[in-house]
């Protein structure tokens, strides 16, 4: 590991001496010797620094959550390359999570030393099940067509405690409400 030396402790410049940080490119070792006449003679030692493929983690699977409320904002983490450098994160995204069905990405963007881009995405499904109306009133005995009241329009809301949109009062059979 050391060339010529047992251990970086028998290098020159012993225990303190510390390897350039560079992520790609060629360290020069050069080795110096002198002889008797003066003449300096040079032995060039060439590593070539060229960080293998990493393994960045994969996306987690996606969680299914009947409402947006359960989603939690996931937290960037702290990634590292093969030789244990930083990945420098340089984006992300905070998506809308007002939504009644459908998926929620949450996108974080890391660099590395060279530059490269690698994306983590933390995905919810949001999948609200199915909710059960009110029961339907008793039927109410009237003499005559006129004698009918309706009763108030009831505030209903889904599972997530979102409200449902009235769209109106029509009788039984037709399409189109009579009232809206």
């Amino acid at each position: 590991e050391y060339p010529g030396f047992a251990s970086k402790t028998d290098m020159p410049g012993g225990p303190d001496f510390s390897f350039p940080e560079i992520c790609y490119g060629d360290v020069v070792f050069v080795y110096r010797w002198e002889d008797c006449a003066g003449e300096i003679y040079e032995w060039l030692v060439t590593f070539t620094v060229e960080a293998p493929d990493f393994d960045f983690p994969a996306d987690p699977e996606p969680m299914v959550v009947a409402c947006p409320s359960e989603i939690i904002v996931p937290v960037a983490p702290e990634l590292f390359d093969n030789c244990d450098r930083p990945l420098e994160l340089v984006g992300s995204n905070m998506p809308d999570m007002d939504i009644c069905y459908g998926e929620v990405v949450f996108s974080f963007t890391y660099m590395d030393c060279a530059e490269e881009q690698y994306t983590w995405n933390v995905v919810y499904m949001v999948q609200p099940p199915a909710f059960t109306l009110p029961a339907n009133p008793e039927p109410v005995l009237v003499a005559c067509p006129s004698d009918i009241e309706l009763p108030d329009v009831p505030a209903l809301t889904d599972n997530c405690d979102r409200p449902l949109t009235f769209l109106g009062i029509s009788l039984e059979g037709e399409e189109y409400p009579v009232f809206a």
